[in-house]
Parts: C-alpha cells; sequence; structure tokens
C-alpha cells in the first residue's frame, strides 16, 4: 500500500517526532509508517486524514479511476483519466480552489490557455512575464 504519510508531513515542515507529538503517536511507529514496515490501524489512519484534510483513498494512495465501475472506465479517455489522477493528489481545500477556479474560466479563455500550453518552452515563458506584469499591474 503507497501510504502518503511522508509526503504530507513534509508539506506541513513536521519531524515525525513533531508529528507524533501532535497525534499521540511514537516518533517510530510514524517512521514504520512511512517505510511501510507496518501499517497503522483504521482509527490511526483516520487521525492522519483528518489531520491533514485529506481522504482515506488519498492518504492510502488509492485513486478516483482505480474504483469507477468497470463499465465506466472504458468511456474515460487518457487525458480524463490524467487529470482525475491529477486530481486526486490534492487535499480538499487544493480541490474546492480548483473546481472555483475551473467554474469560472470561459471557453475563450481555454483556447487561449491550450494555445498557450501548445507554445515552444521559450515562447510560453515569454507570454508568462507579460501575464505576469499585467496582474501586478492590476494588483496594485
Amino acid at each position: 500500500m503507497n501510504l502518503k504519510l511522508r509526503e504530507l508531513r513534509k508539506k506541513q515542515n513536521l519531524t515525525q517526532m513533531a508529528l507524533g507529538e501532535l497525534l499521540g503517536i511514537s516518533h517510530r511507529n510514524i517512521s514504520k509508517y512511512e517505510t511501510g514496515l507496518i501499517m497503522p490501524d483504521i482509527d490511526t489512519l483516520i487521525s492522519f486524514a483528518d489531520f491533514f484534510n485529506v481522504s482515506l483513498d488519498y492518504l492510502v494512495g488509492r485513486e478516483y479511476v482505480d474504483y469507477i465501475a468497470d463499465s465506466q472506465k472504458e468511456n474515460l479517455n487518457v487525458s480524463e483519466t490524467n487529470f482525475l489522477n491529477e486530481y486526486n493528489k490534492y487535499d480538499k481545500g487544493q480541490k474546492c480552489d480548483l473546481i472555483n477556479i475551473v467554474a469560472n474560466v470561459k471557453s475563450n479563455e481555454i483556447k487561449i490557455l491550450n494555445k498557450y500550453l501548445s507554445l515552444p518552452s521559450t515562447e510560453r515563458s515569454k507570454a508568462y512575464k507579460i501575464l505576469e506584469a499585467a496582474v501586478k499591474v492590476y494588483d496594485e
């Protein structure tokens, strides 16, 4: 099982010792969970998921396409599958932010983004700097 505990702990800039103290778990067990030597019980998994504000599915490395009904999987194309896998790497708050952003993007903006993404990296860099400068002016 691919427990994402180390990744989540490091994102929070916590040591194994600090995480253990916050959750009442020995740092030795935190280390063993992260290396896969032992698996936490369900109550401990729930504590981790609550602490890091992620789903149990995310914590144990389960991705959305893993549990879509087989009849639905065949209807997903590669880009949809990749999108769902990437989406499931985010915590609940980040997912809400992403949904809000996507919900407010207009079709003409999507066309521009697609054109931007198809540019060579040097040209993308130039376009990004122009957009970044425009946003700074707007923020002031």
